[in-house]
């Protein structure tokens, strides 16, 4: 069952196709639940056209996918996640190369202070196992990555690189919530630190390969657990 939403104001179909990838996000619609134009007009009572635009917004987006009946939630494949963790990598580089190129200086301390605000030497347990710990890691994490592409300037890159944050998010999410999750929040944060450390330096060769072995290893990371999860 789909959760409901205020009936108390008209929706379009951006409304519902934000709605409903909110729900994706939080895990609340799965792969297994199908997604009817029928049963999404009667449950969040709205007009057919909204509901199938807000489908197919999704199914461009890459987060659903039709079948004989609907839509249902894309399961996430060995080849799907390397293809988006490849894409992520070569929009972050692409983005670290014009900051580069600008020599923009501000903004970094600012990033610094979102890793150094998680604190992760206190989390004695690697397997992050309490859920609240995990999603202020995930939060410092995307804005640690998403802060380095706004520093490039480029609005539509950096729009770009949100939203495929934004679907390696939803991965790591699916992994945790779905099996034995087992990801290093303390080496993770050490290597945003270490980007930093070669950008305030001006070591700008050595910043992008600390970003380019940490965004290969978190692909390795997420497609090593893959096989314990059906998606």
């Amino acid at each position: 069952m789909i959760a409901q939403i205020d009936q108390g104001q008209a929706y379009t179909d951006n409304h519902i196709q934000a709605f409903l990838r909110e729900q994706i996000y939080r895990l609340e619609i799965t792969p297994e639940i199908p997604l009817e134009v029928n049963d999404l007009v009667e449950q969040l009572r709205v007009g057919r056209n909204v509901v199938r635009k807000a489908l197919l917004r999704l199914a461009s987006e890459g987060l659903v996918e039709p079948n004989p009946h609907g839509y249902n939630v894309v399961a996430f494949d060995d080849q799907y996640i390397t293809q988006a963790l490849s894409i992520r990598r070569t929009l972050e580089l692409a983005a670290l190369g014009l900051y580069v190129k600008g020599l923009e200086q501000t903004g970094l301390k600012r990033l610094r202070l979102f890793c150094t605000a998680f604190q992760p030497g206190y989390i004695s347990d690697p397997q992050i196992s309490d859920s609240q710990v995990f999603e202020r890691y995930l939060d410092v994490d995307n804005a640690f990555h998403q802060g380095l592409a706004d520093m490039s300037r480029n609005a539509p890159l950096s729009r770009s690189v949100e939203k495929i944050i934004w679907l390696s998010t939803l991965i790591r999410r699916r992994q945790y919530y779905g099996s034995d999750y087992n990801e290093n929040p303390v080496s993770h944060i050490n290597e945003h630190l270490g980007i930093l450390d070669a950008l305030e330096a001006q070591n700008f060769e050595g910043a992008t390969a600390i970003l380019d072995k940490h965004l290969i290893l978190e692909r390795k990371h997420v497609l090593a657990l893959a096989s314990a999860l059906v998606f």
